[in-house]
């Protein structure tokens, strides 16, 4: 197969390489994806209609998978590899910005400069999707008393109430095992999530 060879980008234009995840029936088959290169000046010219910016922690760099990447294998972290597979689709590809892919890692240039179009990078997405890991310690639970904190029908009483009863503490821990979790300790969260 060969090793992946990244198309430069220009340094000078706000051009960056979106993920395209290929579609698949099977969960657990090899993910397949292909890089495709864009001036965010020009997003209209691009092959898809929008892209999205995924704000994730890269997890342990020693413990990895192979996905496809252009028709090379390509190693990431399983943190990454499960959201991509979480994200793939069944029968469409989808777009996304990935930093770990997206930016050839081992050229610094390229880096440097990327890094400092972060900001655009995020603005321009249609969403920054967040992957906070795999279910885990009841975090089902605890997305669901967040959308219950945040649904308009709640009666402001209820959260006071909530913590007050016995049966709902499981939840309460659930999510502060959720905000214990490694992605709040990111530098980049602020500028990730708030564009």
């Amino acid at each position: 197969m060969g090793s992946l060879q990244y198309q430069s980008l220009d340094p000078t234009r706000p051009e960056i390489r979106v993920l395209a995840i290929l579609p698949s029936f099977k969960k657990l088959s090899t993910i397949k994806c292909k890089l495709v290169k864009v001036d965010l000046d020009l997003l209209d010219e691009a092959p898809f209609a929008f892209y999205e910016a995924l704000s994730y922690t890269w997890g342990d760099a020693t413990i990895t998978e192979s996905i496809t990447l252009d028709g090379h294998a390509f190693q990431v972290t399983r943190n990454l590899a499960a959201v991509l597979r979480r994200l793939r689709g069944r029968t469409r590809k989808r777009y996304l910005w990935v930093d770990a892919i997206c930016i050839n890692q081992t050229d610094i240039s390229e880096r440097k400069n990327q890094v400092m179009k972060m900001k655009m990078i995020y603005e321009r997405s249609i969403q920054a999707l967040v992957w906070l890991g795999e279910e885990a310690e009841g975090s089902g639970a605890a997305m669901d008393l967040i959308d219950k904190m945040t649904d308009a029908d709640t009666p402001d009483e209820w959260v006071r109430t909530s913590l007050e009863r016995a049966e709902d503490l499981w939840q309460w821990q659930a999510l502060g095992h959720i905000f214990a979790r490694p992605y709040w300790r990111r530098v980049w969260i602020r500028q990730e999530v708030a564009v």
